[in-house]
């Protein structure tokens, strides 16, 4: 029960601002090196070089669309709002940890995968922020969630707020999008041991809009839903990486 308790703390933390930083301390930071690379369904993704890894510059949006949902009985927007399409193109797409596993395979090249937890470390540190504070949990890195979110105009990784879709009430099995341009949620392959009831734990990254801080935090990979009816998948960004080819 305890660590029940502990993964939903450090899930509702996910949620808790960063601080606000001074825009005169962010340094001007731009990749190392850029490309392109296409997927399966013929989406064209930027790249961008940080610290020896290939960042997607764009959240990946193969596959089938997140609100093209089958199963209704745990999914409460009975009709797809009429932006959803338009919203998919800028945010992209929302995935189940294990889709997001598997989606990697769309990419052209070899060399594409899942960012591990080290990977973001890796990412966070190219970004100046310190081994000890990236090996930190929750909240931390100012302005380093402000460097992941810039444009072309700065480091091109525009990170994005692209919400989740989860279960939000266990009780009624209400499954739906949340925090759309408020907050980004962006898995990592790296799990953890958990005496979690729905099972698997995965390090995540967090980001909230306009904040210079960026959260990592251990997530339940599934809700558990009421009585006997099982788990559910949360659905949440994705960002490929691959180790820099020249």
């Amino acid at each position: 029960m305890k660590k029940i308790v502990y993964l939903l703390l450090l899930t509702v933390s996910a949620f808790v601002a960063g601080c606000d930083d001074d825009d005169d301390n962010i340094p001007v930071m731009y990749p190392e090196k850029t490309g392109t690379v296409t997927d399966t369904d013929g989406n064209v993704y930027k790249w961008v070089r940080f610290g020896g890894l290939d960042w997607l510059a764009t959240n990946f949006r193969g596959g089938e669309p997140y609100y093209d949902v089958e199963d209704e009985e745990y999914w409460d927007v009975p009709d797809t709002p009429a932006s959803a399409e338009e919203d998919y193109e800028i945010y992209g797409n929302l995935y189940s940890y294990d889709e997001a596993l598997e989606n990697v395979n769309m990419l052209d090249g070899e060399g594409w995968r899942l960012p591990s937890d080290e990977d973001w470390r890796k990412l966070e540190e190219a970004l100046g922020m310190s081994a000890v504070e990236a090996s930190g949990r929750d909240w931390r890195g100012a302005p380093v969630g402000t460097l992941l979110q810039q444009d072309s105009t700065g480091t091109n990784l525009n990170f994005l707020m692209g919400g989740w879709v989860a279960v939000t009430r266990i009780t009624s099995v209400c499954y739906e999008l949340e925090r759309m341009r408020e907050y980004g949620y962006y898995w990592t392959a790296t799990t953890v041991e958990s005496n979690y009831d729905a099972g698997r734990v995965a390090w995540c990254r967090t980001l909230r809009y306009n904040s210079p801080e960026i959260c990592r935090v251990q997530i339940a990979v599934d809700d558990v839903l009421y009585s006997d009816a099982g788990t559910c998948p949360k659905k949440m960004s994705v960002r490929y990486v691959r180790d820099a080819r020249d």
